[in-house]
């Protein structure tokens, strides 16, 4: 009776008994041997900490390129009173705003020295140096020493120091570049962010997403600037002419 029911579901479902032997290969766990996990997480690491180095100097060269342009605009704002007939009402829209960019020069100032970008994109540097001596010792290992545990737990050993003498993490987003650049390395993002042109245009967003809300106060700034001062400076001249002519002369 079993085989009878046996042979009349492979009659009529022909593909459920070998829905399990055609998995597609794509989603099977790759297996790796302790040698190509270690080679893949040092190289990892490696390329993240060097593009974190390189990530962090940019961000010190943007910081102090930020303090200096809102200090321009601060230093634009003050001249304007020189060679503009303000009314008492511009006056202080102007010397608020004044005071707004000035608060956004102290804000920054005071994360680019908190933050401590350039001392962090040295601590990383060296610790990449020392995480691709590392790597070149993995790939100078023959093909029975690759096979050497003991071989590779002394390369573990001296990949943790490297990881334990810097003091300091590479970012996410760090990490996710490399990933992108180098797919083989890791297989959990998405093929669409790894897109030769999607990678680029998320990365350059997620790296100056800290200077919007500058660039908003910039802009908003110079909006009120132009729309509140700038156009009403006819006007203001017209009515300071009426009023020297209607004020008496004096006998």
């Amino acid at each position: 009776m079993r085989a009878c029911t046996h042979l009349f579901q492979k009659e009529m479902f022909p593909n459920r008994a070998t829905n399990r032997m055609t998995e597609p290969e794509s989603v099977k766990p790759k297996h790796r041997t302790p040698f190509e996990d270690l080679a893949r997480r040092v190289e990892m690491t490696r390329d993240a900490r060097f593009q974190a180095n390189l990530r962090l100097e940019r961000r010190q060269r943007e910081s102090n390129l930020m303090v200096s342009i809102l200090s321009l605009f601060v230093i634009f704002l003050s001249l304007i009173p020189n060679f503009r007939t303000l009314a008492p009402q511009q006056s202080q829209l102007l010397l608020a705003l004044s005071v707004v960019n000035s608060i956004f020069i102290i804000i920054t100032s005071l994360l680019e020295s908190s933050g401590g970008f350039q001392l962090k994109g040295e601590a990383l540097h060296r610790s990449a140096r020392k995480i691709a001596a590392v790597y070149s010792r993995l790939m100078l290992l023959t093909p029975e020493e690759r096979s050497d545990a003991t071989k590779i737990g002394e390369l573990q050993q001296e990949y943790q120091s490297a990881l334990d003498d810097c003091a300091f993490n590479h970012d996410n987003l760090d990490h996710y570049g490399v990933v992108c650049r180098k797919p083989s390395l890791s297989s959990s993002i998405s093929p669409f962010w790894r897109n030769g042109f999607v990678y680029p245009v998320r990365y350059f967003i997620w790296e100056k997403s800290w200077m919007s809300l500058h660039i908003s106060v910039l802009i908003v700034t110079g909006i009120v600037v132009w729309m509140s001062i700038f156009p009403n400076e006819p006007q203001m001249d017209e009515k300071i002419d009426a009023a020297s002519l209607h004020e008496p002369e004096n006998k």
